[in-house]
């Protein structure tokens, strides 16, 4: 049976989720640790398919994601090993389902989030505490398969911009690419980075506003300069410039990880690395759409890059 549909996302189609909840059912390593299997919609999401069940030992909830990757599988499970406040516990992990060739994951529910609003501006705080603490594993961990952001994937985020009618001189920021790229490598390095570093994968075992340590999920690491998981998580959030704690994100984060012990900026080449890494960014993830319901969205945009092409 075909599970599989466009950019590698698993069906929702009745036949296919029926099929996927009768293959948990009768895969040992899932029915051994849980019981009450049951599918249900994931609010964020939408390349894998999430059931819930009860584990059999602390009735406590258990997850099921199907449709992750080799990738995602490995550093679950070895992030869980070194650093289980990070990550949610892992109960198992394969490459198969019953008859069915899928990888999937069985993990500790966590209860609260994602990060937003509810922790009246901790979030952010508490997600470049929790990619600090992701930065200071990943670099102990050798991964050979990992992608790695490249200067020509970056110039297609520009020119991808350029078609979407992206605000702001974005031909400016193409045209200044390669210097650019040499001062960010020779700056930041290319090193193990979350890559999808936004709020909707961090999540809390406490309720909003307590808790001091967020859990991150989905991960998806890849080989890039460090500054372009806080940057992203900037331009995400820049839309609305009244929103607590959202100011300074790049900054904040380069704070974090000198005070860890990693690699870091400061001074003049902290203030350029940050306008050309949110620049980039803002060409990543311009959506026209948007601008039609967040104020202050283009102008945040058109800004990031107009600044970018400055330095």
């Amino acid at each position: 049976m075909k599970i599989f549909g466009d950019f590698g996302r698993v069906l929702r189609s009745d036949a296919v989720l029926r099929a996927i909840l009768d293959a948990v059912n009768q895969t040992e390593e899932i029915i051994s640790i849980a019981s009450d299997m049951e599918l249900f919609v994931q609010e964020y999401g939408l390349r894998a398919v999430h059931l819930r069940g009860s584990h059999r030992e602390t009735g406590l909830v258990v997850i099921i994601k199907v449709g992750t990757s080799a990738r995602e599988n490995f550093w679950c499970t070895e992030l869980n090993r070194r650093a289980p406040n990070l990550v949610p516990g892992v109960y198992a992990a394969g490459s198969r389902l019953g008859e069915i060739d899928v990888h999937w994951l069985a993990s500790e529910a966590i209860p609260y989030g994602p990060l937003g609003h509810s922790w009246n501006g901790r979030e952010f705080e508490l997600m470049l505490d929790a990619g600090t603490r992701f930065y200071q594993q990943a670099k102990r961990i050798e991964d050979p398969t990992l992608e790695v952001t490249t200067r020509d994937e970056v110039s297609g985020w520009m020119e991808g911009a350029i078609r979407q009618r992206c605000p702001g001189p974005v031909d400016g920021l193409l045209s200044r690419l390669d210097d650019h790229w040499e001062f960010i490598l020779a700056k930041c390095g290319s090193e193990t980075a979350f890559e999808d570093f936004h709020l909707c994968n961090g999540l809390m075992r406490d309720p909003p506003p307590e808790g001091e340590r967020a859990v991150l999920i989905d991960i998806h690491p890849n080989r890039r300069p460090w500054i372009l998981d806080p940057a992203y998580l900037q331009v995400l959030n820049s839309g609305d410039r009244n929103r607590p704690g959202h100011r300074d994100l790049v900054a904040r984060m380069a704070t974090k990880r000198r005070e860890a012990g990693l690699a870091s900026l400061e001074g003049s080449d902290l203030d350029t690395a940050t306008k050309i890494s949110l620049g980039w960014m803002a060409a990543r993830q311009w959506q026209p759409e948007r601008a039609d319901w967040e104020p202050h969205y283009r102008e945040a945009y058109q800004e990031f890059i107009a600044d970018a092409v400055e330095v």
